[in-house]
């Protein structure tokens, strides 16, 4: 990531039998977990993300209410509102603007609240990831609770557990800020899972998640934000959508090695006027042409990342 990171102890929650500990890498400042420990997480006003209907927006659109905030559904562990998102407990609640809300605001169009009454909820999804490699997870998050308290959430992942402290964000619907986290992590296997939790407590308490992200952990152009969220955030193109910044791939580079030199021009111009790899495929049209070939002869040699 271009910069150094500390590391920090993890919780003292316990992970999940059989799986083992894994160090974090900082990607900002330090937060506390619990008041036992610390780990490393990103606070930020906010490549391909790994989940699903993260955001939540492709659930049920909000339902028509009086209030600012509506709850659009109120979930329990056999619903399958949230799809492919699981509910671990029935204190779970899809919520969305009401036709009260300003335009705007801190908060977006849906989110998840976990805290019905007393009871607590929890949300999980299973995600595809390759072991051994690093990624990172980023949620917004904020809390309805009085001045003054705490309130605890617990993110469950591949190898780690932490516990969160969130002091209290005001209202849930306008609160003044709507930060963002994040969890970096290494994959144990070919599926991992992510799980938010809140125990329950007071009535009046609730934590509320939106805009959920995973994305590996690389950072191709040195510039200390890591690729996937650079794009996510429109911060970098990725035209073809292979959650690479088109900043840092070689078009017309066909087999890899980081020159674009006689292998192409054979394969473009024994292809001239069929179908060709997409990296030489300069206009998008499919076929191999003239702009294909001005593209290769002006990224002729070694590329530069």
């Amino acid at each position: 990531m271009g910069r150094e990171r500390e590391r920090h102890r993890r919780a003292s929650i316990p992970p999940r039998a059989g799986r083992r500990a894994a160090p974090t890498r900082s990607l900002g400042v330090v937060f506390t977990i619990a008041t036992t420990a610390t780990i490393a997480i990103t606070a930020t006003a906010s490549g391909q993300n790994l989940l699903a209907n993260g955001s939540f927006e492709s659930s049920p659109d909000s339902a028509p209410g009086a209030n600012c905030c509506v709850t659009v559904s109120t979930l329990d562990p056999d619903s399958d509102t949230l799809a492919p998102w699981s509910i671990g407990d029935g204190g779970v609640e899809l919520r969305g603007r009401g036709p009260k809300c300003p335009e705007g605001g801190a908060v977006g169009r849906q989110w998840v609240r976990l805290g019905v009454g007393t009871t607590g909820g929890s949300v999980e999804q299973i995600f595809e990831t390759r072991p051994q490699r690093r990624y990172v997870c980023r949620f917004r998050r904020w809390v309805q609770s009085p001045p003054g308290p705490t309130v605890p959430l617990q993110i469950v992942g591949p190898g780690f557990s932490v516990l969160m402290q969130l002091p209290s964000d005001g209202t849930e619907c306008e609160p003044p800020i709507a930060a963002s986290s994040s969890v970096e992590f290494d994959a144990i296997g070919e599926f991992s899972a992510i799980r938010f939790a809140y125990g329950g407590g007071p009535a009046i308490w609730s934590v509320s998640i939106d805009d959920v992200v995973i994305v590996p952990v690389e950072d191709c152009d040195g510039d200390g934000i890591v690729d996937g969220l650079a794009i996510i955030d429109g911060m970098a193109s990725d035209t073809d959508g292979d959650g690479v910044p088109d900043a840092c791939e070689c078009r017309g580079d066909v087999d890899g090695d980081g020159t674009v030199d006689g292998v192409e021009l054979s394969i473009l111009l024994g292809s001239w006027g069929h179908a060709i790899p997409e990296t030489l495929d300069a206009d998008g049209d499919g076929v191999a042409g003239g702009a294909d070939l001005a593209m290769l002869l002006g990224m002729w040699g070694r590329c530069s990342r």
